[in-house]
Protein backbone atom coordinates (compact mmCIF):
# COMPACT_ATOMS: atom_id res chain seq x y z
CA UNK A 1 0.00 0.00 0.00
CA UNK A 2 1.44 3.35 -0.98
CA UNK A 3 1.11 6.18 1.49
CA UNK A 4 0.65 9.80 0.58
CA UNK A 5 2.47 12.63 2.37
CA UNK A 6 -0.33 13.32 4.86
CA UNK A 7 -0.43 9.67 5.96
CA UNK A 8 3.36 9.58 6.24
CA UNK A 9 3.18 12.63 8.54
CA UNK A 10 0.58 10.91 10.73
CA UNK A 11 2.77 7.81 10.99
CA UNK A 12 5.80 9.97 11.91
CA UNK A 13 3.85 11.59 14.76
CA UNK A 14 1.95 8.61 16.16
CA UNK A 15 3.81 5.55 14.91
CA UNK A 16 0.72 4.15 13.18
CA UNK A 17 -2.28 5.15 11.10
CA UNK A 18 -5.66 4.60 12.69
CA UNK A 19 -8.85 4.56 10.67
CA UNK A 20 -9.84 7.99 11.94
CA UNK A 21 -6.50 9.57 11.14
CA UNK A 22 -6.08 7.93 7.74
CA UNK A 23 -6.47 10.41 4.90
CA UNK A 24 -8.70 9.35 2.03
CA UNK A 25 -6.51 7.99 -0.77
CA UNK A 26 -9.18 7.93 -3.45
CA UNK A 27 -9.19 11.22 -5.28
CA UNK A 28 -10.84 12.27 -8.46
CA UNK A 29 -8.75 13.44 -11.32
CA UNK A 30 -8.04 12.83 -14.96
CA UNK A 31 -6.73 9.35 -14.30
CA UNK A 32 -9.84 8.23 -12.42
CA UNK A 33 -12.16 9.86 -14.96
CA UNK A 34 -10.29 8.16 -17.81
CA UNK A 35 -10.52 4.82 -16.02
CA UNK A 36 -14.25 5.29 -15.46
CA UNK A 37 -14.72 6.21 -19.10
CA UNK A 38 -12.91 3.20 -20.58
CA UNK A 39 -13.15 0.53 -17.88
CA UNK A 40 -16.50 1.18 -16.26
CA UNK A 41 -18.36 -1.72 -14.73
CA UNK A 42 -21.85 -0.49 -13.95
CA UNK A 43 -24.02 -1.76 -16.79
CA UNK A 44 -27.14 -2.58 -14.80
CA UNK A 45 -28.77 -1.45 -11.58
CA UNK A 46 -26.89 -1.74 -8.29
CA UNK A 47 -29.74 -2.03 -5.79
CA UNK A 48 -32.92 -4.06 -5.79
CA UNK A 49 -35.12 -0.96 -5.41
CA UNK A 50 -33.82 0.59 -8.64
CA UNK A 51 -36.23 -0.86 -11.15
CA UNK A 52 -36.28 1.84 -13.83
CA UNK A 53 -34.61 5.02 -12.68
CA UNK A 54 -30.88 4.34 -12.49
CA UNK A 55 -27.69 5.52 -14.14
CA UNK A 56 -25.16 3.30 -15.84
CA UNK A 57 -21.49 3.81 -16.65
CA UNK A 58 -21.60 1.75 -19.80
CA UNK A 59 -23.75 2.40 -22.85
CA UNK A 60 -24.65 -0.23 -25.41
CA UNK A 61 -23.57 -0.28 -29.05
CA UNK A 62 -27.18 0.05 -30.32
CA UNK A 63 -27.65 3.15 -28.18
CA UNK A 64 -24.39 4.59 -29.56
CA UNK A 65 -25.60 3.86 -33.12
CA UNK A 66 -28.93 5.57 -32.34
CA UNK A 67 -27.21 8.68 -30.95
CA UNK A 68 -24.80 8.81 -33.88
CA UNK A 69 -27.72 8.42 -36.28
CA UNK A 70 -29.54 11.36 -34.69
CA UNK A 71 -26.41 13.50 -34.96
CA UNK A 72 -25.93 12.62 -38.64
CA UNK A 73 -29.60 13.23 -39.43
CA UNK A 74 -29.36 16.61 -37.69
CA UNK A 75 -26.45 17.54 -39.94
CA UNK A 76 -28.37 16.33 -42.99
CA UNK A 77 -31.42 18.34 -41.90
CA UNK A 78 -29.35 21.51 -41.55
CA UNK A 79 -27.80 21.00 -44.99
CA UNK A 80 -31.11 20.21 -46.70
CA UNK A 81 -32.80 23.14 -44.98
CA UNK A 82 -30.13 25.50 -46.31
CA UNK A 83 -30.41 23.92 -49.76
CA UNK A 84 -34.19 24.43 -49.77
CA UNK A 85 -33.81 28.04 -48.63
CA UNK A 86 -31.27 28.66 -51.40
CA UNK A 87 -33.91 27.40 -53.86
CA UNK A 88 -36.57 29.77 -52.58
CA UNK A 89 -37.99 27.89 -49.60
CA UNK A 90 -38.44 29.27 -46.11
CA UNK A 91 -37.83 28.01 -42.59
CA UNK A 92 -41.13 27.15 -40.87
CA UNK A 93 -39.75 27.05 -37.33
CA UNK A 94 -39.85 30.68 -36.09
CA UNK A 95 -36.88 30.24 -33.74
CA UNK A 96 -34.72 28.72 -36.48
CA UNK A 97 -35.89 31.42 -38.91
CA UNK A 98 -34.72 34.02 -36.39
CA UNK A 99 -31.34 32.27 -36.15
CA UNK A 100 -31.07 32.18 -39.94
CA UNK A 101 -31.49 35.96 -39.89
CA UNK A 102 -28.51 36.15 -37.52
CA UNK A 103 -26.29 34.24 -39.94
CA UNK A 104 -25.54 30.85 -41.37
CA UNK A 105 -22.95 29.88 -38.73
CA UNK A 106 -25.21 30.93 -35.87
CA UNK A 107 -28.05 28.84 -37.30
CA UNK A 108 -25.92 25.72 -37.71
CA UNK A 109 -24.10 26.11 -34.38
CA UNK A 110 -27.26 26.59 -32.33
CA UNK A 111 -29.10 23.80 -34.16
CA UNK A 112 -26.25 21.37 -33.51
CA UNK A 113 -25.78 22.51 -29.90
CA UNK A 114 -29.47 22.16 -29.04
CA UNK A 115 -29.69 18.71 -30.60
CA UNK A 116 -26.42 17.53 -29.04
CA UNK A 117 -27.40 18.84 -25.60
CA UNK A 118 -30.78 17.13 -25.68
CA UNK A 119 -29.28 13.87 -26.93
CA UNK A 120 -26.59 13.87 -24.21
CA UNK A 121 -29.15 14.49 -21.46
CA UNK A 122 -31.45 11.77 -22.80
CA UNK A 123 -28.54 9.34 -23.17
CA UNK A 124 -27.40 9.91 -19.59
CA UNK A 125 -30.98 9.28 -18.44
CA UNK A 126 -31.62 6.32 -20.76
CA UNK A 127 -32.99 4.16 -17.94
CA UNK A 128 -35.27 6.84 -16.52
CA UNK A 129 -39.00 6.94 -17.08
CA UNK A 130 -40.79 10.18 -17.94
CA UNK A 131 -44.43 11.16 -18.27
CA UNK A 132 -46.46 7.97 -18.83
CA UNK A 133 -43.62 5.59 -17.99
CA UNK A 134 -41.84 6.33 -21.28
CA UNK A 135 -38.09 5.76 -21.05
CA UNK A 136 -35.62 8.30 -22.37
CA UNK A 137 -34.26 5.74 -24.82
CA UNK A 138 -37.73 5.61 -26.39
CA UNK A 139 -37.68 9.38 -26.79
CA UNK A 140 -34.34 9.00 -28.62
CA UNK A 141 -35.86 6.37 -30.89
CA UNK A 142 -38.85 8.59 -31.72
CA UNK A 143 -36.44 11.48 -32.38
CA UNK A 144 -34.48 9.31 -34.82
CA UNK A 145 -37.64 8.24 -36.64
CA UNK A 146 -38.89 11.84 -36.72
CA UNK A 147 -35.63 13.04 -38.22
CA UNK A 148 -35.84 10.26 -40.81
CA UNK A 149 -39.34 11.34 -41.84
CA UNK A 150 -38.20 14.99 -41.97
CA UNK A 151 -35.24 14.12 -44.22
CA UNK A 152 -37.52 12.15 -46.54
CA UNK A 153 -39.89 15.14 -46.71
CA UNK A 154 -37.04 17.55 -47.47
CA UNK A 155 -35.68 15.26 -50.19
CA UNK A 156 -39.18 15.08 -51.66
CA UNK A 157 -39.35 18.89 -51.69
CA UNK A 158 -36.05 19.06 -53.51
CA UNK A 159 -37.40 16.83 -56.26
CA UNK A 160 -35.95 13.95 -58.22
CA UNK A 161 -33.27 15.93 -60.09
CA UNK A 162 -31.38 16.92 -56.96
CA UNK A 163 -28.32 17.31 -56.71
CA UNK A 164 -27.84 17.62 -60.48
CA UNK A 165 -29.79 20.86 -61.03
Amino acid sequence: MSLNKKNQAVIAQTGHVSRREYVERRTTGLRSMGYALFFSRRRTLRRDGEVVDYYTDWYSAPLFALVLGIALLCVADAYLTLELIARGGSELNPFMAYLLGKGLYVFVAVKMALTAGAVVILTLHQRFAFFLNIRAVHVLLVTFIGYGVLIAYELNLLGEHWPFD
